[in-house]
């Protein structure tokens, strides 16, 4: 069933189908024109990636970007953003790091946990106990249904800081020497638009 509207030219300018099944004509697919969308509740809309090769060294309590991030203009409004990654990270030493993510500016995880008082909030907690081979793959997922509307461009990025004594790493092992009993990695992370 088609229900339809016209212009003051009596040119049709919006349909509407009510239908059970959409069935291919001569092939197996049904393709969308390019730069075109289908918006469907609970659909995946668009998928966007970011990657870390390359390591990084740190020491410090202050919050620094990992140089791991990702940019997203959402298509709709309302839509949620789903938050995959995985950071390699070490700690050296007596080193503690801990890893956050920022939606731009704004720390989105970890996620306001309950009655913290004077205890770091942080996602992770990475401590290696001085062992120079270990390199910890940090993973999760999150989605994000507190953004605030608009399809603007958001920029999702990890930042990691670090107390007690020693460094931390990212993709590599705190000892990294040239054989083949140390590790380097990547750190990736993706974000996928969900329809409303």
């Amino acid at each position: 069933i088609w229900t339809h509207q016209h212009d003051s030219h009596g040119d049709c300018i919006m349909s509407t189908l009510y239908t059970d099944i959409i069935r291919a004509n001569n092939s197996a697919n049904i393709t969308m024109p390019a730069g075109q969308t289908i918006i469907a509740p609970g659909h995946i809309v668009q998928v966007q990636s970011g990657v870390k090769r390359d390591t990084t060294a740190m020491t410090g309590a202050t919050w620094i970007d990992i140089g791991l991030s990702v940019t997203i203009t959402p298509k709709q409004s309302n839509s949620h953003i789903a938050i995959d990654a995985s950071v390699a990270i070490v700690s050296a030493g007596t080193s503690v790091s801990s890893l956050r993510v920022l939606r731009d500016s704004t720390v989105v995880l970890p996620d306001n946990p309950t009655s913290p008082g004077s205890r770091s909030v942080a996602m992770y907690d990475n401590y290696s106990a001085g062992n120079g081979y270990n390199v910890h793959s940090n993973s999760f997922t999150f989605v994000d249904a507190a953004r605030p509307t608009g399809t603007t461009a958001i920029t999702y990025k990890f930042q990691i800081r670090s107390h007690g004594s020693g460094s931390t790493y990212i993709n590599r092992s705190s000892t990294d020497s040239d054989t083949s009993n140390y590790v380097r990695s990547t750190s990736h992370i993706r974000v996928m638009e969900i329809a409303q």
